[in-house]
């Protein structure tokens, strides 16, 4: 399930298929894709990698239907777009880390496997997610929230207990049964097989046999024609009338036993780095 977030654009590809059981490190939290004692939530998440196309016109979508989303923002997004990134924290939207560059961690694209890459180590990728941390804060004047989502995806055990001492709990998006809330909005090329307009990304979102506590992923830019969230109002209407409520990742573990566990112990260490 490589994150889609176009930095370089990735090639389009259908969801990762499970990964075999390998021997989980001291520390690592559990893979963050669904929270199944959340309550009639769901959590709605934007990535953003550099480009800011037509994310104005998300946030003015997101706040006429009275959402309150999660970003997950790569430093360098930060640094292009301070305007649009004080918006969003100003709408009541949290932010998470994308990193700072968007770079690969584990050898996905290579071998269809999550090893961690040559060069990759904790002090690299802590250092990713501290250099994006300083320039939110520089931009906002406050603290990012403490949850970081690996670049294309490519993230494993390691890697995820590296990135908790630094203060992030990673959040993936949800599958289940083959299925998957990943929009797939940032395959643009209308001749793939993953295409999807706005309408059919909707209704694919809406078929997952887990909206309860499930995370959508989404992005902030597009570049087609028609935005791939134009159809939202219909889908948040669909899952209101359901009973479910969008809401943001904070929210969503907040509600759950299991995961509040973890956000306590993200948030502590995060405030402890970053007070």
């Amino acid at each position: 399930m490589p994150t889609p977030t176009p930095m370089p654009t990735p090639t389009p590809m259908p969801a990762q298929p499970p990964r075999p059981r390998a021997t989980t490190p001291p520390g690592a939290p559990p893979i963050l894709h669904l929270v199944t004692d959340s309550g009639p939530s769901i959590a709605i998440t934007f990535d953003g990698g550099a480009s800011s196309n037509r994310t104005a016109e998300l946030l003015d979508l997101l706040e006429e239907l009275n959402i309150k989303a999660t970003l997950f923002l790569t430093g360098q997004f930060i640094e292009k777009h301070p305007t649009l990134v004080r918006r969003a924290v100003l709408d009541g939207h949290e932010v998470g880390n994308h990193t700072f560059n968007h770079p690969h961690l584990t050898s996905w694209e290579q071998d269809r496997r999550h090893r961690t890459l040559p060069g990759i180590t904790k002090a690299v990728l802590l250092a990713e997610l501290e250099r994006s941390e300083r320039a939110f804060q520089k931009a906002t004047g406050r603290p990012m929230a403490p949850f970081w989502r690996a670049p294309y995806g490519e993230e494993n055990a390691t890697l995820r207990a590296w990135a908790l001492d630094g203060g992030y709990l990673h959040v993936r998006w949800s599958s289940l049964e083959g299925r998957s809330l990943d929009s797939l909005d940032w395959v643009e090329d209308e001749h793939s097989s993953l295409y999807r307009d706005s309408k059919r990304i909707m209704n694919r979102l809406l078929a997952f046999p887990h909206l309860e506590g499930g995370i959508v992923l989404m992005h902030l830019a597009s570049a087609r024609e028609e935005a791939p969230w134009a159809h939202l109002p219909e889908f948040v209407e669909a899952l209101r009338k359901r009973g479910i409520e969008p809401c943001r990742i904070s929210t969503l573990l907040r509600q759950s036993a299991v995961w509040k566990k973890w956000l306590l112990r993200a948030e502590t260490r995060h405030q402890d780095l970053w007070k």
